[in-house]
């Protein structure tokens, strides 16, 4: 299935929910709070938080990897986050984070707590998305600590 609407072109990491049934909005609803919140971190710079452009449109309900790598944009984003099924419906909404680069279509969840770092690390350059999907325990990364 192509995507009825290109995915954005856009400096922020794009957050996209791609199951969309009503029952699960208050899911999607508490996945964009705390992935958006501040972390403090002992770093010198401070604060963290996730940079994200949050896709809530049915447009893309049913939207699959395959879909998005097909129909990623030119140039393509290095990587997109997704808000599938899964996510919506288990209770630690791991979030899909889907490689357009290196290898288009290989995946690692990340929980929302780990959003911030994860995003940061992959729209800098400090990390690539391999680093991420190796460090994966049972295709989650587990975070830094």
């Amino acid at each position: 299935m192509a995507l009825r609407y290109p995915l954005p072109q856009t400096n922020d990491a794009l957050l996209v929910r791609t199951y969309c049934d009503p029952a699960t909005d208050q899911a999607w609803g508490a996945l964009v709070w705390e992935a958006s919140a501040p972390v403090d971190f002992e770093h010198e710079e401070g604060r963290f938080r996730a940079n994200f452009q949050y896709i809530d449109d049915r447009a893309y309900d049913g939207v699959t990897v395959d879909d998005i790598v097909d129909s990623a944009p030119e140039p393509p984003p290095f990587f997109v986050f997704v808000a599938d099924e899964a996510t919506l419906s288990s209770p630690d909404h791991a979030v899909l984070v889907v490689d357009l680069l290196h290898q288009p279509g290989r995946t690692v969840r990340v929980r929302p707590r780990d959003l911030w770092s994860v995003e940061n690390n992959l729209s800098l350059g400090n990390m690539g998305f391999d680093d991420f999907a190796r460090a994966a325990v049972d295709g989650v990364f587990p975070g830094f600590g």
